[in-house]
């Protein structure tokens, strides 16, 4: 009688970049060392200028914008062209996901719109435009730059999707800076809604780059999703707010 024949069975070694184009992809070290070296430069720059108001505002927003530019195209010698725009996705999706970013950050109108009330100092409008500059239009480019390009990219080409979500995601929420003065002072109130907001707004965002393989994209919805944040105190100045002279 015939040996009973065996099919050994084969090993498998799919690939942790699995469907993670080599565009997208950024190697470990030089992208951790440089993701954690302009966090550290803009936690830094923050703590020294804090907080920086008005015309300030928008030129530190643009200067860190300006240095991750710098470090990406000079430094880390990524395709940083081909990576923003390789995939542009149709308009109706560009308009689905600016609008749900305006619908997500919704819970900052009953927050911030009693902040434009009452009397306002004679720079109030003009600070506020400021950080709308900032907020609106530089640092969806810098951070999406930043953390999903690089940061997101490198833990995503070593690691995979799973590690790349958390870490990521961590990262990105306690950078920024507004969060630490709640837990210093106490406001855990404050502090688990903004915690919450940011959590959910970073999942979505790295869900579009990871699905959507778009930048532009996770741009665009950031910046709706920054909108309420800046708008809403000059509604509330429009609504029941006065300026009084210097």
């Amino acid at each position: 009688m015939a040996p009973e024949s065996t099919i050994e069975e084969v090993p498998k070694t799919e690939s942790i970049q699995e469907n993670w184009p080599p565009t997208l992809q950024v190697p470990l070290a030089k992208g951790v060392i440089w993701a954690c070296l302009i966090i550290l430069e803009g936690v830094i720059v923050w703590r020294l200028v804090s907080p920086p108001r008005g015309f300030v505002n928008v030129l530190m927003q643009g200067m860190h914008l300006l240095l991750v530019l710098f470090v990406l195209i000079q430094f880390g010698r990524f395709e940083l062209k081909k990576m923003v725009y390789y995939v542009i996705p149709p308009k109706r999706v560009f308009f689905f996901w600016i609008y749900a970013g305006i619908g997500l950050t919704a819970y900052y109108l009953p927050l911030n719109f009693w902040e434009g009330f009452g009397a306002q100092p004679p720079d109030f409008v003009f600070e506020y435009l400021c950080l709308f500059i900032a907020r609106v239009v530089l640092a969806p480019i810098e951070e999406e730059l930043l953390y999903r390009g690089l940061l997101y990219g490198t833990i995503r080409t070593k690691y995979g999707k799973f590690k790349a979500y958390v870490i990521s995601i961590l990262i990105f929420v306690f950078s920024h800076r507004h969060l630490w003065p709640y837990i210093i002072e106490g406001y855990w109130d404050l502090f688990f809604v903004y915690l919450i907001a940011l959590t959910v707004l970073a999942y979505f965002l790295t869900y579009l780059y990871e699905s959507k393989r778009s930048l532009l994209l996770c741009m665009a919805f950031h910046s709706s999703a920054n909108i309420n944040v800046t708008i809403t105190p000059l509604l509330g100045f429009l609504y029941g707010g006065y300026v009084v002279g210097k």
